[in-house]
């Protein structure tokens, strides 16, 4: 198949990481893929660094007209047999270009999204059951939605040999138990209610601290929470990284406790490869990544309490621990791997093109 994936970020993050990873496996499938990526963003030079053939795409509002020549020049240049939009912004644009061109589209919905720019696609592929329910709620077509996971390469994220080195690697005494915030300094991300939580964690475990990877517009307002709760000591800002591998396997516990529109949640799963334990909250699809009980627990919503009892349980519990983590990674091996991701999306778009 001749594809022409498209993705208009603003940042790297799960899914500009899951799309970077689809088009390299469909392109070792055979296929000929290219990725018309937002002009100006890092992800073109992650995504060439892994082998993607990437144009630069001037996208910008929604009545800017240049947007839409560009895509449709990209889709005839390459001749695309599909376009394949990957956020909402791109989404709306490869509706319009395909419509215009005559070119099926398959938008692929990775948050509790609404269903306006994604109208246009004759196929959707959500990336949870979670996100085709809210889809279904809105009025779209079951028939006409598809789930395919997220996924990872589970070689790329092991378990570390010694976390005591991990650990030390990064900056953190070999003694400290580590509770890690993997995600951008938003709001949806649930950070405040994260601080709130590790405020009573510190109570109770005394090694405990707490770690926040990512940077954002609310830094400065968690920085001043921490101070006011009295936690400043004890929390981490370490900023953005790249690569998040070796922050991660530093850490004793992973926790998302987001509190609106995540539709998957892939630091999950990367944090259970890894064999970490892990603690979200019930929104979208996050207790279908996490086996409640087996890999990690899944909490109320905000719910600070529950989320604390979560955490303090698993700091004080070294075997459940262990436990969870080596159940962890079994789940991403046999549910979540990139291969599964690759092949299963091959399959909607195989079957697009067959009808």
């Amino acid at each position: 198949m001749r594809i022409l994936e498209t993705i208009a970020p603003s940042k790297i993050a799960g899914a500009e990481r899951s799309t970077v990873a689809l088009c390299r496996g469909l392109a070792q499938r055979g296929h000929d893929v290219q990725l018309a990526c937002r002009e100006g963003q890092a992800l073109i030079e992650v995504a060439r660094s892994e082998g993607v053939d990437v144009v630069p795409w001037l996208c910008k509002g929604k009545r800017n007209l240049r947007t839409l020549l560009s895509l449709a020049q990209f889709a005839r240049r390459h001749r695309a047999e599909l376009i394949c939009t990957q956020l909402s912004r791109d989404s709306y644009w490869g509706g319009i270009v395909g419509r215009w061109l005559g070119i099926p589209v398959i938008s692929t919905v990775r948050a509790l999204n609404k269903k306006g720019p994604f109208l246009r696609a004759q196929r959707l592929i959500a990336v949870s059951l979670s996100v085709k329910e809210y889809l279904i709620e809105q009025g779209v077509a079951a028939e006409r939605i598809d789930v395919v996971y997220n996924g990872i390469d589970p070689n790329r994220f092991l378990p570390p040999i010694h976390i005591g080195e991990a650990k030390r690697a990064v900056g953190i005494g070999e003694d400290t138990l580590v509770i890690g915030h993997v995600a951008h300094l938003t709001k949806k991300k649930g950070h405040e209610w994260f601080l709130n939580a590790a405020a009573q964690v510190a109570t109770q475990v005394p090694q405990a601290k707490f770690l926040l990877l990512g940077e954002g517009t609310e830094r400065a307002s968690l920085e001043h929470q921490a101070s006011t709760l009295g936690i400043t000591e004890r929390v981490i800002f370490a900023g953005f990284h790249s690569d998040v591998r070796p922050w991660m396997a530093a850490m004793d516990v992973l926790t998302l406790p987001s509190i609106a529109t995540e539709g998957f949640g892939r630091v999950l799963i990367e944090a259970a490869s890894m064999e970490k334990p892990t603690v979200a909250s019930t929104i979208g699809g996050m207790p279908e990544v996490i086996a409640h009980g087996e890999t990690g627990f899944i909490v109320p919503v905000s719910d600070v309490d529950a989320l604390a009892h979560a955490l303090s349980t698993l700091l004080q519990d070294s075997a459940l621990r262990q436990t969870m983590g080596q159940a962890g990674r079994q789940r991403v091996l046999e549910n979540f791997s990139e291969e599964k991701m690759v092949s299963n999306t091959e399959k909607v778009y195989e079957s697009v093109m067959t009808r």
